[in-house]
C-alpha cells in the first residue's frame, strides 16, 4: 500500500490483553484435576534410545529431514478425512506405536505443540503474543483395540482436553509421579496458515515462493511436522545424545506403522512390524555370531560401591560447597565427582535428611526431599538450589537456666501413655553389647558419668505441674553399674538372655529415675555382656549410635591414661523442645497441617489382616517380634535395583510391604506407619534426645498395576 500511495486496510488489532483477561477466568483446579486424572498411574519414561555421553550438558544440534511420498501423504490425509480425525492424530497414533516399540510398552506419554489460541476470543487469529503451549499426549494401547479404534480414541482425547490447553506443562509434571520426567522429547505439527492464504487477491508485483522457519526449544529431541503436498519431518537431536543411526532409522520404522495403518485399520497396533526384512536378518546374524561367555569384569571387594567412570570436578562455587557436604556425610572411599549419583554411593533417606539440612545452614535456602531424590547428583542439585529462593537459617537458640522445662510434643505422648497404665515397659529400649578382651570397669563407669554429663537428656525426669508434664534436669548423675558373674555356670549364654528379658521387663519411673540402668553380665574372663535399658523418651535410635560412640571413644581414652578433649554441645534437648514447640505454633506449620488433612482425608481404612485371634478391646503390647534377615544375594540384588531405579531401599521395602499387604487383604487402601528420625537441623545431629516421628504413608494399591508403577507411588 504504501509503494503504491494507497491506504492500507487492515482489520482492528485485538490487544493481547484480552488474552490475558480470559486466561484469569479459567479454572485452574479443574484443569490440574483433568491432567492428574489423564495422566494417573504413568509411570514409564518413553524415550529413544540414548547413548551414554560423558559431558551430558552439551549440546550438539544435529537435524535429519525426511519425507512420505506424494501417494502415502494423499492416503493419510484421505484416512483422516474418512474417520473425521485431524492428520495430526493420525501422526500422533503413529509416533506412539513406535516408542511402544522401542520402549516394550503399550503406554506411552510424549508432548505436543497446541496453538494455545482459544476459540472463545473474537479475532484470537489476529491476536499477535505468545499463546502456543506444550500439552502431554498418552497413547494407550488396549487389548482388542484395533487401529481404528485407538485413531478415533485419540482424537476424542484431543476433543476433550482442548478446554486445557491453557496449563503450564511445568504444573502438569508436577502432579505426576514422575514429575520432570514424565517425557523428554516434543512433537510439533507446524499447522500455521499458509502463505499464499495472506497473498490471495493481494495485488502485489511479487510473490513469496518459500518460507521457512527454525524454531529451538529446551528438549534434546524435537519432531517437526510439516503437511503439505508430501508429508515432511525435521528431526532437530542433540547429538551428544542420541546416534545418528537411531534417529535415520525412524523413517523406515514410521512409514511402516504409517503403511499399516493405510493397508488395515481393522489390525491391532501391537501386531504392526516396523522392521525391515534386512534389518531382521541382521539381528539373527548379530544373535548368531556373539560369544556366549561373560565379559572380564574388575572384581570389588565386598561392600564397595561403584561410581561414574569419568570424574568430573567442581565447575563453581556451589558445586564445591556440595561437594564437601557430600564427602562428610556419605565419606566415599573414593573421590567424589560432581556426577556421581547419590543412590549409587549408597546413599539413603537418613543420609538425604542430613545433606537437605546442611545445605539449609550451608546456602539458607530450602529444597524439599522430592527436588532431592529427583535430582541425585551435585551437578542436578545445584542447579535446584541456584533457583530457590531465600529461607533465613536459624539456629536453634539455648535456654537460660530454669527450675523445669517444657516437654516435646513427642514427649508428652509417652507421658500420657505412661499415667494410663502401671509399671508401663512398652517403651523401654534395652540393648545388649558383646565385649571380648579386656573391659576396664572403672574406665567404662567414667565414660557413662562423662556421656550423662555432656548429655543433659540422660539426667531428666518428669514432674507434673499444674497437671502437665515438665523436664527436670539433675545436676549430676551417678551411673550405678552392678556386675553379675556367671563364670563357671552351666549354659551361662542362655542364663545371660533369660536375665536380659528381666531386666528389659522392669519399669523405669518417669518421675524420680534414672530413666538410664546399665549392668555387666561376666560370662568369661574375656568375655562380658552389658546390658542397657533406657526410656524412649529421652532416646531414640539414632540417639543409641550417638551413645556408643561416645561411650566407646572414652571408655578407650580413659583405659589408656589419655586426655580426651569433647567440645561442648551448644544446644541441649530442652532447647529442642522449646523450638520445636514455637515451629508447631506458627504459621508456616499450617502448610504441614493442611498437607495432612489431605493426605488423611475421607474414610480411613482399617488394615482387615487375617489374625489368629479376635484382637483385644484394648491395646496390651503384648506382641512379640519376628526375625527375617535376606541372604547376600538377595541383598546384592535388591541394592541393584534401587541404584537402577534411582530409589531407596526404604522406598522399595515400604513398596514390596505394601504389595504383600494387599496380596493378604485385598484392601486398595493402605496405610502404613514408620519412623522419621525427625532431625532436619544441623544443630540436631550429635543430640541424644527423643527426636522420632512416625509418619501414615498412605497409597492406593492396584491389582493390576506393577510393582514398579506402585514404587513411583511410594516415592
Amino acid at each position: 500500500a504504501m509503494r503504491n500511495g494507497t491506504d492500507a486496510i487492515l482489520p482492528p488489532a485485538v490487544p493481547f490483553g484480552e488474552y490475558v483477561k480470559w486466561l484469569k477466568k479459567q479454572d485452574t483446579d479443574a484443569a490440574k484435576n483433568y491432567w492428574r486424572e489423564y495422566l494417573s498411574d504413568y509411570c514409564q519414561l518413553a524415550g529413544l534410545p540414548r547413548i551414554a555421553s560423558e559431558n551430558k550438558r552439551a549440546y550438539v544440534q544435529e537435524i535429519f529431514e525426511f519425507s512420505l511420498t506424494e501417494h502415502k501423504t494423499s492416503g493419510l490425509n484421505q484416512t483422516a478425512s474418512h474417520h473425521h480425525i485431524t492428520l495430526n492424530t493420525v501422526i500422533q497414533v503413529a509416533w506412539g506405536i513406535l516408542l511402544g516399540k522401542y520402549n516394550d510398552t503399550e503406554d506411552v506419554v510424549f508432548a505436543s505443540t497446541v496453538s494455545g489460541r482459544p476459540a472463545d476470543i473474537k479475532g484470537i487469529e489476529r491476536i499477535v503474543g505468545l499463546f502456543i503451549n506444550a500439552i502431554p499426549v498418552r497413547i494407550q494401547i488396549k487389548p482388542g483395540q484395533t487401529l481404528r479404534n485407538l485413531l478415533q480414541k485419540i482424537q476424542e482425547d484431543a476433543a476433550e482436553n482442548q478446554d486445557y490447553h491453557y496449563y503450564s506443562l511445568a504444573d502438569i509434571q508436577a502432579d505426576t509421579v514422575l514429575k520432570q520426567h514424565l517425557l523428554d522429547h516434543l512433537l510439533i505439527f507446524e499447522n500455521y496458515p499458509d502463505l499464499g492464504e495472506f497473498q490471495e487477491g493481494s495485488k502485489t508485483e511479487f510473490v513469496v515462493d518459500k518460507f521457512e522457519q527454525f524454531e529451538l526449544t529446551n528438549y534434546d529431541l524435537s519432531v517437526q511436522i510439516f503437511p503439505g503436498e508430501t508429508l515432511s519431518f525435521r528431526i532437530i537431536y542433540n547429538a551428544s545424545l542420541y546416534d545418528r543411526m537411531i534417529i535415520e532409522n525412524i523413517a523406515p520404522h514410521l512409514e511402516a506403522i504409517f503403511e499399516a495403518i493405510l493397508k488395515d485399520e481393522e489390525s491391532e497396533p501391537g501386531q504392526t512390524e516396523i522392521l525391515s526384512s534386512d534389518e531382521k536378518e541382521t539381528y539373527i546374524k548379530a544373535r548368531e555370531q556373539r560369544n556366549d561367555a561373560l565379559l572380564k569384569f574388575s572384581v570389588a571387594r565386598d561392600g564397595s560401591r561403584s561410581v561414574s567412570a569419568k570424574y568430573a570436578e567442581p565447575e563453581n562455587e556451589h558445586q564445591e560447597k556440595l561437594l564437601s557436604i557430600w564427602n562428610e556425610i556419605l565419606n566415599p572411599e573414593t573421590s567424589l565427582g560432581i556426577d556421581d549419583n547419590f543412590f549409587e554411593l549408597g546413599g539413603h533417606s537418613l543420609m538425604a535428611t542430613r545433606i537437605v539440612s546442611r545445605i539449609h545452614k550451608e546456602f539458607e535456602i530450602e529444597i524439599n526431599m522430592q527436588d532431592f531424590f529427583d535430582n541425585p547428583n551435585i551437578r542436578k542439585l545445584s542447579e535446584v538450589v541456584c533457583l530457590q529462593g531465600s529461607s533465613e537459617y536459624a539456629e536453634i537458640e539455648s535456654l537460660p537456666d530454669q527450675e523445669h522445662y517444657a516437654v516435646s510434643h513427642s514427649q508428652h505422648r509417652f507421658w500420657v501413655l505412661d499415667k494410663m497404665e502401671d509399671n508401663f515397659i512398652a517403651y523401654n529400649q534395652s540393648a545388649g553389647f558383646l565385649f571380648k578382651g579386656n573391659l576396664d570397669i572403672s574406665a567404662l563407669k567414667h565414660a557413662f558419668t562423662t556421656v550423662c554429663e555432656r548429655h543433659e537428656s540422660l539426667r531428666t525426669t518428669f514432674v507434673t505441674v499444674q497437671g502437665e508434664p515438665r523436664q527436670k534436669i539433675r545436676k549430676t548423675l551417678d551411673i550405678e553399674i552392678e556386675e553379675s558373674d556367671l563364670r563357671g555356670m552351666e549354659d551361662n549364654e542362655t542364663l545371660a538372655k533369660e536375665y536380659a528379658k528381666k531386666e528389659a521387663a522392669l519399669p523405669l519411673d518417669l518421675e524420680n529415675g534414672p530413666l538410664l540402668r546399665v549392668k555387666i553380665l561376666r560370662l568369661s574372663e574375656d568375655r562380658r555382656i552389658l546390658l542397657m535399658n533406657i526410656h524412649h523418651i529421652i532416646c531414640d535410635g539414632w540417639s543409641l549410635v550417638v551413645f556408643e560412640n561416645e561411650i566407646l571413644t572414652l571408655h578407650k581414652s580413659f583405659a589408656t591414661g589419655k586426655t580426651i578433649h569433647a567440645s561442648p554441645l551448644r544446644i541441649q534437648y530442652k532447647d529442642y523442645a522449646a523450638w520445636h514447640n514455637q515451629l508447631l505454633d506458627s504459621e508456616n506449620f499450617k502448610i504441614h497441617q493442611e498437607y495432612w488433612h489431605k493426605k488423611l482425608s475421607g474414610e480411613l481404612p482399617v488394615l482387615n489382616l487375617p489374625t489368629n485371634y479376635p484382637r483385644p478391646p484394648v491395646q496390651t503390647y503384648n506382641g512379640s517380634t519376628t526375625t527375617l534377615i535376606l541372604n547376600a544375594k538377595l541383598t546384592a540384588l535388591m541394592d541393584d535395583f534401587c541404584r537402577e531405579n534411582q530409589v531407596s531401599l526404604f522406598m522399595t521395602l515400604v513398596t514390596a510391604a505394601k504389595a504383600l499387604l494387599f496380596r493378604y487383604t485385598g484392601q486398595e487402601d493402605i496405610i502404613i506407619g514408620s519412623p522419621i528420625a525427625g532431625r532436619n537441623h544441623p544443630d540436631l545431629e550429635d543430640q541424644i534426645g527423643f527426636f522420632v516421628n512416625t509418619l501414615a504413608l498412605r497409597d492406593t494399591v492396584s491389582g493390576n498395576e506393577t510393582f514398579k508403577s506402585l514404587l513411583a507411588k511410594v516415592r
